[in-house]
């Protein structure tokens, strides 16, 4: 019984945070371009019930994964909130986290740029072979728009975009 009302407390908390720290919305902008989930929403409640029934049932170890995730959720909530974040990196977070609105290849290009600017190794290839990966999971996803609005962001430049333009159009011309 223990286990379950600190399930539920962790939920709470979980939830409560995201709202404060936007990740709630980070994630909604951020399934915008991930595959989608063929899963019914039965199958997702009784997958949900199941684990709250396995953790209620092994509650000695439920405490303690309980525990440590709030832990580790605070942890990572606190280092998001107080760690120092050059302007630009901010820049590129601040629409992901704060506009649930975004289009699908707003997402795609803020995510790439971001990408971009902590270091991340791209090619050209990688891109487009995720556009069009994109582009077969959404049919409404555009990606030449997603590649002019990596382009307006300025963190590659317009030969590459124009490259990168070339490649995808070629696979949607066949």
């Amino acid at each position: 019984m223990v286990a379950f009302f600190l399930y539920l407390f962790q939920v709470i908390v979980l939830t409560g945070l995201s709202w404060i720290t936007k990740a709630n919305i980070a994630r909604k902008n951020l399934n915008k371009i991930k595959s989608p989930d063929t899963s019914s929403i039965t199958d997702k409640i009784m997958m949900y019930g199941l684990m709250i029934l396995f953790n209620v049932a092994l509650s000695w170890i439920g405490v303690a994964m309980s525990i440590w995730a709030i832990l580790v959720l605070l942890f990572n909530s606190a280092r998001e909130l107080l760690t120092s974040v050059p302007e630009e990196i901010k820049f590129l977070r601040y629409p992901i986290k704060n506009n649930p609105n975004l289009s699908s290849e707003a997402v795609w290009a803020y995510a790439v740029a971001l990408n971009l600017r902590t270091g991340t190794e791209w090619s050209e290839g990688l891109l487009s072979n995720e556009l069009n990966n994109i582009a077969d999971d959404y049919p409404a996803f555009n990606p030449q728009s997603a590649i002019k609005l990596l382009e307006g962001l300025k963190v590659v430049d317009q030969v590459s975009t124009k490259r990168l333009a070339d490649r995808v159009k070629i696979r949607f011309d066949d």
